[in-house]
């Protein structure tokens, strides 16, 4: 507990303070009446001071508790409600300042609150979080005045209580959500016409206008003396390896989100999409300290990829793709999906052909760039000085070189998604639904 004057107190004693300065700088000689009239008036104030710090019950004790989730989404706003009462037989005014965890802002504090005798009020507050990983609440601030108002005591409540801010799975939700009902093409992802290849024969039907020569089965159709197609299912059990560069370029900012987040995001759609098709999918965490997430399958295996990456930041470590491809090939023996998601610079495309040859002698591999905002803000932003024309052209070479990069890996046969985070997850699972149909996983 500290006890502190309050603001009422202070200025009255500057004002007798300052009352006496004008009084010994006017009266000469001295007046004894003056000088008795100003130690009045201190007396006075003393007196009422001690008065109104003497009166009884405004410094007794508040309860209080806080209800929070345990479990929230990083960037998605949520709400914290704080039960405060008041045990004394006196109505009383309180000030609350929650001690949020760092990273968690709110305009809903500093709060004054009402507090009735033997009752108490509950305060909701908006909470926003810019940060995954475990968050830690602080103590809680109370300031209760006195009577008068010229003293307050400021109590810390240690109420305890973590957040677990996850990635942000809201468009894993929307996904669901669209595919209970149909409509999943409304999310953006495109399920191509079958080719009849690489899948699993699933059953023998009539033959349908459309179907590929390579699906007719001649046999059954001689006996039948009518043309049979062979219709085919994606193979189940397929592996899906998902490999982030958690290196320094990944912390750039897109908006609010840094780049690893947005590769997150996307890694949750794809997980779910996987999962839901039966497959197993794993992740890799490169460049720094290496975080693995052994195969999982099923609707709980998305749970095991949430909790398994909410916590994962960038690190001051250069990307190592070849690292990556080496520890991957090691992890994941069977054939696979392997998804790298990274920001690719203008001299990575040596060291990535060398890393992606390496992983394709067993895997399928797609590269994922997610292209880094601040280069196109750059050369949008007209050129007003010599640093904004050296800014623009640092920009341009650096899109050429990303470019020539890209074209040099496609033509080497290999798979570039190359696109602005914000498109990430739906052309991610685009590409991995493409991989399955196709026969090419």
């Amino acid at each position: 507990m500290t006890l502190a004057p309050e603001g009422r107190l202070v200025r009255a004693a500057g004002a007798v303070f300052a009352a006496s300065i004008v009084h010994a700088a006017l009266g000469s000689p001295v007046s004894a009446g003056g000088v008795d009239g100003v130690a009045a008036l201190l007396g006075a104030l003393v007196a009422v001071a001690l008065v109104d710090l003497a009166l009884p019950g405004w410094r007794g004790p508040v309860r209080a508790e806080r209800d929070a989730p345990h479990t929230v989404a990083v960037g998605v706003p949520f709400r914290a409600t704080l039960e405060v009462a008041n045990d004394g037989p006196s109505p009383r005014r309180v000030e609350v300042f929650d001690g949020l965890p760092e990273h968690v802002t709110s305009d809903d504090y500093p709060a004054t609150l009402e507090l009735p005798a033997h009752g108490g009020v509950r305060h909701a507050a908006e909470l926003r979080v810019e940060r995954r990983g475990t968050l830690a609440f602080r103590d809680l601030h109370v300031r209760l005045r006195s009577s008068l108002g010229l003293w307050s005591v400021r109590r810390r409540l240690d109420l305890g209580g973590e957040l677990r801010v996850l990635p942000n799975y809201r468009p894993v939700v929307r996904y669901s959500l669209l595919a209970v009902a149909h409509r999943q093409e409304q999310s953006g992802i495109r399920r191509r016409p079958r080719r009849g290849q690489g899948t699993s024969f699933h059953q023998l039907r009539d033959y349908r206008e459309g179907d590929l020569p390579q699906q007719i089965d001649w046999k059954a159709t001689a006996r039948r003396r009518e043309l049979i197609s062979r219709e085919y299912e994606e193979e189940r059990d397929q592996r899906v390896v998902l490999l982030l560069d958690r290196s320094r370029r990944m912390s750039v900012r897109a908006g609010e989100t840094s780049l690893l987040d947005h590769a997150l995001n996307a890694s949750l759609l794809l997980s779910y999409v996987a999962l839901e098709q039966g497959d197993r999918v794993s992740a890799l965490g490169f460049s720094g300290e290496p975080d693995w997430i052994p195969p999982v399958r099923g609707r709980t295996g998305m749970k095991s990829i949430l909790f398994g990456t909410y916590d994962w930041e960038t690190s001051s470590a250069p990307s190592d793709f070849f690292d990556a491809a080496k520890r991957t090939l090691v992890l994941e023996r069977r054939r696979a999906l392997v998804v790298m998601m990274t920001s690719l610079q203008g001299e990575d495309a040596a060291e990535l052909e060398r890393a992606v040859a390496s992983l394709s002698r067993r895997h399928l591999v797609v590269v994922a760039n997610l292209r880094d905002p601040l280069v196109d803000e750059t050369l949008a932003r007209p050129a007003r000085d010599r640093e904004d024309t050296l800014a623009s052209l640092g920009a341009a070479h650096h899109t050429e070189s990303l470019r020539a990069s890209v074209a040099r890996l496609r033509e080497r046969g290999m798979r570039v998604i190359d696109v602005t985070p914000e498109e990430l997850p739906t052309h991610l699972a685009t590409a991995y639904l493409d991989a399955k149909q196709s026969g090419a996983l």
